[in-house]
Order: C-alpha cells, then sequence, then structure tokens
C-alpha cells in the first residue's frame, strides 16, 4: 500500500509552512493521483479529466480521418462514437464546477453533445474525422488553462469539495500527462514548501519548464551501431564509445562521472563466461534529451534507443541487443549527475495471490507478467488488453457485453480496495502527525541548546540573543504540542483499533468492522460507537487529504443513494477505460501504432485495470478453494457476471433506501456471500 504526501519530510515542510487543511489538500490529492503504484481508480488515469478525454477523442478521430476509405478505418465507427460518448461525461463534469463556465467550455460541450446526437454515421468518413479532429485540437489548450485557473482558485480559496476534487484530478492528469517522476515531484515540492508557497508556484512544480539533460547508456551484444546517428535529430547529439577501447567524452564538467560509469561495465571477475563476452561486446551511448526532470529524461533516453535499436533486428536476427539496466544521467545547466536502475521494486518474500486459478486463467496470468514486464508503454497496454480477453472478457457495445459486466464486478472491488485504503491512510497520517509533532519539539530544543552555548563563548554576536529569545518561544511552544500529542493521535487510533482490530501488521481483520466506524450506526456495539467518536475527533487534527477522506466515506457509508452513485461513477470510468485499452490494442495490431496523446496514462491505467481484475478473481478462486465450493471451478466469465449482477442488485437496493450496514464488505466479491448478508456486531 502506497501513502503519498505522508512522506516525514513533506509533512514537515508542510507543517513548518503553515499550510491550511485545503492547501494540503491539494498537494496530497494530487501526489496519490500520480504515484507510480496508485491504485487503478485513483490514479490521474481514471480520474475522468476533461483535457485527456478531449485529447484522447481527437487522437481516435485523427486515427479515422489518415484512413484512405471509411472500411480500413481504425478504431471502429462503434469503439471510436463509444469514446466520444464517454468524452462528454468529463466535460460536463468540469462544466458543472467552472463559475461561470467559460464561452470555449460551453463552445466544447455543445461540439461533443452534436456529435453524440449526430451517431456512429457521423464519424464514417475520413474526411469528416479530420474536419472534427481539428475542431477538438483547438479547444484542449483554452480548457487546459481553464483547469489551471480552477486549481489557482482552489489553493487560493477553500472551496467546495466537489470542486477541489475535479481541479485534482484535472491537474494530476496534466502532470502526468506532460510528464513528471514522483522521486523528483516530491523532491521539488519540499524546496517549494521552503519559500514563499503560492499556487503558481505549486502549478510550476507541477508542471515544470523543460531542461536538458546528458543520458549514458551501455548496449550490450555489439561493439558499434552503425548508421546510429542518422536514426536521431540533430539536437540529440548521439554518440558512442566503444567500452574498453575509447575514454568517452564530451560532457564538459561531467566527463568524470560519465568514464567512471563506463568503466563499471565489461567482464567481472567470477562472472559466467558467457555473460562477460557479451559484456565485453558492448557500446556506450550518450545523448541529449529535453525533459520536466532528470528521472522523465531517463525514461526518454531509454525509450528512444531502444526504438532505435528496433531498425537492427532485421538485418541481425541472430544477435541481441539489449539495454543494460544502468543509467547515468546529467544535468547541464546544474552540474549534476545520478545512476539510475531500471530494476523495479522487490519484495522479501514473494508468495502468489493464489495457488488455485483455472486451468484458462493461466495464459491470463502470463499475459499480465509480460504486460508488466515490458518497457514499451503503448505495448503493455495493448498487452493487459490481450490479457482481458485471454480471461474470456471481449469487449461489446450492448449493456450486457462482458467488458460492461466486468466495470461493475470492478467497481465492487474498488469499494473493498479504497475502503481498506482509507483505514490505513487514517492510522499512517496519525502517526505522521504523532511523529511530525514530537521531532518538531526535538529539533527546537536542540537548536536552543546549540544557541545557548554559542552565547556562552566570548565575542559572541548579541543578535544571537534576539534568536534565541524567537527559538525558546517556538521551542515552548513545540513542546506543548508534543506533551498533548498522544492525546491527539494515538489514543484515537487505539479506540478505533478496539472497534475495528488488526492484525500485528496493522491490518484490519474485519472490514465490515471499520465500515461501521465511519457510519456510526445507532445500533452498534459500545466499541464501535467508542471508536466511531474517536474518529470524528482525529479527524479534526489530520489536516489535507486523510480528514477529507473520513469526510467522504463518512457521507458514503450514511447516505446509500449517494453510496449508489459512486458505484455507479466507477463503473462510468473502468467502462471508459476498459473501452480505451481496446482502442490501443486495434491501433496497435492494425495499424501497427505504439504512441499515444498520453503514453504514461495509458500503460498505467490499462496495468491498474488488470491488476484489480486479477485481485478480484484471485480473491473469488482462493475463498472459493478454500472453502471447498463449487464456484472454483467457474470460469472468469461466470465469476464475472455474478459479481456484475451483485453489483446491480446492491445499486439498486442503495437506491431504494436499504442500509449500508446491509452490505457484507469483507465479503463482497467473494463466493461465499452475496454481497449483502449480514448484521452489525
Amino acid at each position: 500500500m502506497f501513502y503519498p504526501g505522508l512522506e516525514p519530510d513533506l509533512v514537515a515542510g508542510m507543517s513548518e509552512a503553515g499550510l491550511p487543511g485545503h492547501q494540503r489538500q491539494l498537494i496530497q490529492g494530487v501526489l496519490r493521483a500520480m504515484h507510480p503504484g496508485a491504485y487503478a481508480t485513483q490514479h490521474a488515469a481514471a480520474g475522468g479529466a476533461a483535457v485527456l478525454a478531449l485529447s484522447r477523442a481527437e487522437a481516435v478521430l485523427r486515427a479515422r480521418a489518415g484512413a484512405s476509405n471509411a472500411k480500413e478505418a481504425q478504431p471502429n465507427g462503434k469503439l471510436a462514437y463509444a469514446v466520444i460518448e464517454r468524452t462528454l461525461k468529463p466535460v460536463r463534469a468540469l462544466k458543472a464546477v467552472v463559475t461561470p463556465a467559460g464561452q470555449p467550455l460551453v463552445d466544447v460541450h455543445d461540439l461533443l453533445a452534436d456529435m453524440v446526437r449526430r451517431g456512429e454515421d457521423d464519424l464514417k468518413e475520413p474526411s469528416r474525422c479530420s474536419v472534427l479532429a481539428h475542431q477538438l485540437t483547438a479547444f484542449v489548450p483554452k480548457i487546459e488553462r481553464i483547469v489551471v485557473d480552477l486549481f489557482e482558485q482552489a489553493w487560493n480559496t477553500a472551496i467546495p469539495a466537489t470542486v477541489a476534487e475535479r481541479a485534482i484530478a484535472e491537474v494530476a492528469s496534466l502532470a502526468v500527462w506532460r510528464g513528471r517522476d514522483y522521486e523528483c515531484l516530491v523532491a521539488d515540492l519540499q524546496r517549494f514548501l521552503r519559500q514563499a508557497p503560492c499556487g503558481q508556484g505549486l502549478l510550476s512544480v507541477l508542471r515544470p519548464l523543460h531542461r536538458q539533460f546528458r543520458v549514458a547508456v551501455v548496449v550490450e551484444g555489439a561493439r558499434i551501431l552503425a548508421g546510429l546517428d542518422r536514426l536521431f535529430d540533430a539536437d540529440a547529439d548521439v554518440r558512442q564509445f566503444t567500452i574498453g577501447k575509447k575514454a568517452p567524452d564530451g560532457w564538459g564538467q561531467g566527463t568524470a562521472k560519465l568514464r567512471a560509469f563506463a568503466s563499471l561495465h565489461g567482464r567481472r571477475p567470477g562472472e559466467d563466461p558467457r555473460e562477460g563476452e557479451r559484456a565485453a561486446a558492448a557500446v556506450l551511448l550518450t545523448l541529449r534529451v529535453t525533459a520536466p526532470d532528470r528521472g522523465v529524461g531517463v525514461h526518454l533516453a531509454r525509450r528512444k534507443i531502444e526504438e532505435a535499436l528496433d531498425t537492427y533486428v532485421a538485418g541481425h536476427r541472430l544477435a541481441e541487443l539489449r539495454l543494460a539496466p544502468e543509467t547515468l544521467v546529467f544535468q547541464e545547466s546544474g552540474g549534476r549527475s545520478r545512476r539510475y536502475t531500471s530494476r523495479g521494486p522487490t519484495v522479501d518474500t514473494a508468495r502468489p495471490l493464489t495457488r488455485h486459478w483455472p486451468v484458462e486463467i493461466r495464459e491470463c496470468l502470463r499475459m499480465a507478467h509480460i504486460a508488466r514486464s515490458t518497457s514499451s508503454p503503448l505495448t503493455s497496454a495493448a498487452l493487459s488488453w490481450a490479457a482481458i480477453e485471454a480471461a474470456g472478457i471481449w469487449h461489446g457495445y450492448s449493456d450486457s457485453a462482458a467488458h460492461v459486466d466486468l466495470a461493475r464486478a470492478l467497481s465492487l472491488q474498488a469499494m473493498r480496495q479504497q475502503l481498506l485504503s482509507s483505514h490505513q491512510c487514517v492510522r499512517r497520517a496519525a502517526s505522521a502527525a504523532h511523529d511530525e509533532v514530537t521531532q518538531r519539539a526535538a529539533a527546537t530544543g536542540r537548536a536552543v541548546r546549540g544557541l545557548e552555548r554559542h552565547l556562552a563563548k566570548k565575542g559572541a554576536q548579541l543578535a544571537l540573543e534576539q534568536q534565541l529569545r524567537e527559538m525558546r518561544g517556538r521551542a515552548a511552544t513545540a513542546e506543548l504540542e508534543a506533551a498533548d500529542a498522544d492525546n491527539l493521535y494515538l489514543r484515537p487510533v487505539d479506540a478505533i483499533d478496539r472497534a475495528a482490530p488488526v492484525n500485528g501488521h496493522g491490518l484490519l481483520s474485519d472490514l465490515n468492522r471499520w465500515a461501521d466506524v465511519l457510519a456510526g450506526p445507532p445500533g452498534a456495539a459500545g466499541e464501535v460507537k467508542i471508536g466511531s467518536a474517536a474518529l470524528s475527533r482525529l479527524k479534526t487534527v489530520l489536516h489535507g487529504l486523510p480528514a477529507h477522506d473520513v469526510v467522504v466515506w463518512q457521507a458514503r457509508m450514511n447516505n446509500p443513494k449517494q453510496c449508489a452513485t459512486w458505484l455507479g461513477d466507477v463503473e462510468e470510468r473502468c467502462r471508459a477505460q476498459l473501452s480505451w485499452m481496446y482502442v490501443l490494442r486495434n491501433t496497435a495490431l492494425h495499424q501497427g501504432v505504439f504512441a499515444s496523446v498520453a503514453d504514461s496514462h495509458d500503460a498505467h491505467g490499462a496495468r491498474g485495470t488488470l491488476d484489480l481484475t486479477l485481485e478480484m478473481l484471485g480473491n473469488w478462486y482462493a475463498v472459493a478453494a478454500s472453502a471447498q465450493l463449487p464456484q472454483a471451478a467457474w470460469t472468469a466469465r461466470q465469476v464475472i457476471t455474478e459479481l456484475a449482477e451483485r453489483q446491480k442488485d446492491v445499486i439498486r437496493r442503495l437506491k431504494a433506501g436499504s442500509a449500508m450496514t446491509d452490505l457484507n464488505f469483507t465479503h463482497l466479491t467473494s463466493p461465499t456471500s452475496n454481497g449483502r448478508d449480514r448484521t452489525v456486531t
């Protein structure tokens, strides 16, 4: 699980800057939506951003406009129309929160509404698609400006929660779309907080000006890549140096780091001789890229080189050219360098989600593994759809289509996932706030003692006396806050843990109990009532996104119709994501297109949707096998159909006013429940 915005240095920075809750919510909300480990339904790719949706609609129209005739156009007419139709919803959502809406927003809404009214037939001819694409293109920068203004307004004023949520979703989407490395972003935010934080400054951090970077990588499998420079623009200044023969140069004050990086490659003592031979046949490549930060610069450079290596495949069918995992990046303006490795995160002990997958799901798992390991974003997105198809889920155009049922089932799984996450977020936020308060008291105390030692020396400056008085005042305040930290943060968590017990790792034993703590039902047990009261006290001191999430989930747990609306909204966003994955699959296979308007969105959204699908299926099969139920032998299609019907039943009952406490959140997507078969304990 991930909890962006709760990094210790960031929490301390926001406190030191004196940020109010609504400004903390913006920072933490954007970080969560941009985090590479974000859940599928919380990432910017699934936030229903208007600018992203418009760009995708424009890309679909341009793809069809490029066909020689209507019959050959991809994506097909029905699929293109589905994308256009779903673009209207995020535009309406943005229009509803921008006051006044602004003429560009009104005009693009009317254009999309007219396209939807005209229907699929209006998208048949490539020439007509070209005209519509041109019209949409003109609106994208104008809507982007509206979004930026909305975000700045949300920073300056505590606006309604729904407006702030829309501002976060839109700007996070823009930031991911333009490119931003999460680690670099957090470091830049920490510097931002040490200055005078303002809305424009935050936007500049999220969407910085591009800078030039030099990047070095090693290609194994060849000593020279003939004609490489002709595969790049002159601005890239691509150069190559055979490892072990020619010392690399051309990086100015970064040349020494470049040579040290080159010396790391080659045969190492005790290495497998075959690997040594491969490493000996290696060439160091350097090139210049323009990117918003060094992390994106590394990604962009490696991708450009991989695409260049594609051109050598046909001429050397037996050779294997591959990139070494290490990369060196050097920022020309600042003179700073850093080494990166392309290896992903690790775990101490890897365990299968379940050992009881049906045989037909094995191909889906294999495809999912390949999709996650490939470096090409569009290939990963297309293979993610192929994995879903391998599970027997196909795209269709009716309300009973398999991918629609999958979207319904995923909305139930998303509810479980986000409820669990909200519990962990509260506990982590309370712990982070407690640590920040106590560490600040300790730090100010050390500062006071240090100043006192300086003043005790002969010749000490009198100005230090004023500084010492100010620091003693800060230390006294910090000590008072630290003295009350246990009462404010830890004791409420203890009360919540008694109401909703956790295991040794701090994970919930029963999700239903946490749902009851959020709802605070009148007939609940005494511990639940005490835990609910403790949560209400805790949210008043947490501030920012954790407090906002508590308020949101408390509202949903106490308003069945609101929760039903949320489930329907998640379903709609999952439908849109699945349809877009199908678009990417079709354009990749039928037209050989492996680039899109928002590669990073597409890859994360596709992989996240696939992960959520496998989590849901894995939970089903694990429980069914453990309970020795016949549902353990069901196909994935049967499971998803059952869960889709369950979701429709849940929404129907919630809209009719059925109590939220009737829902069995612990087993919401399990074969041992129908989703509404529990009582409050």
